[in-house]
């Protein structure tokens, strides 16, 4: 499954290469869409979030997938998808890892979030399983439980 709001995948990423992908996005584009069912993937029209015009709706997503069937759903993504996930309330565990570095403020930030103004407003995930793997440390947390 591939959230791609303005269809920007290109033609030879990896992710179409193996089994055909559905990919739900907001951009009309015609051509790629066409281009990218020749290829075997599923171009759904996604709905429109109406809070972010532009973006597609995260939570009808996640219906949408749970009507297909999808009872769990693994993403890889960056920080601005993730917030936005994180935001939208789909997301019911994360399983973070960490590698032993230390990178500094020029690192990419994990999650885009909005900023908050007291710490009442911050995610509280509970954690759940904290363990090694090899020299990383992977966290396991939780919502809403």
């Amino acid at each position: 499954v591939l959230i791609d709001s303005r269809l920007d995948v290109p033609l030879e990423a990896k992710i179409l290469q193996g089994e055909p992908p559905i990919i739900f996005t907001v951009a009309e584009a015609a051509r790629k869409r066409h281009r990218l069912a020749d290829m075997g993937a599923e171009v759904v029209d996604a709905p429109v979030d109406p809070a972010k015009p532009g973006k597609t709706d995260l939570m009808a997503i996640a219906r949408m997938l749970g009507e297909r069937g999808f009872n769990e759903v693994t993403v890889e993504t960056g920080g601005n998808l993730m917030g936005s996930l994180l935001v939208s309330g789909v997301v019911d565990e994360l399983v973070i890892y960490y590698a032993p570095m230390l990178i500094g403020n020029s690192g990419q930030g994990l999650f885009a979030l909005p900023a908050i103004t007291s710490l009442d407003e911050a995610l509280r995930p509970r954690i759940v399983d904290v363990r090694a793997v090899g020299d990383d440390w992977r966290v396991t947390a939780r919502f809403g439980e």
